[in-house]
């Protein structure tokens, strides 16, 4: 009987990478993290992203994509007001995402 093969697609991989990034913060990011969270080798970060910088370029996509969400969410009758209650909403939700795209 071979071995069982896993294959990871890119979703799995940024998944578990945002959900590090989320628990974690930026600082604990690796390839060895990441693949932790996936039950696997490194192997499926490289082969999906080919780089840990285009793995993070991703990550710091999603981030802006969910702040841009929490910035269009009716908090208030104020357009400009929303923005402004969404950008502390998510940096008090998602620290750690914040603190990435921030600091």
């Amino acid at each position: 009987m071979s071995p069982r093969q896993t294959a990871f697609d890119k979703a799995a991989v940024l998944d578990a990478a945002v959900r590090l990034v989320r628990d974690k913060g930026w600082e604990r990011l690796t390839a060895r993290a990441v693949a932790a969270r996936l039950k696997s080798s490194v192997a499926p970060v490289y082969s999906t992203f080919g780089s840990m910088e285009a793995l993070e370029r991703e990550i710091l996509g999603e981030a802006r994509r969910r702040l841009h969400e929490s910035t269009t969410v009716d908090y208030t009758d104020g357009a400009f007001l929303n923005i402004g209650v969404g950008i502390v909403v998510f940096a008090r939700e998602e620290s750690h995402l914040f603190s990435a795209l921030f600091h």
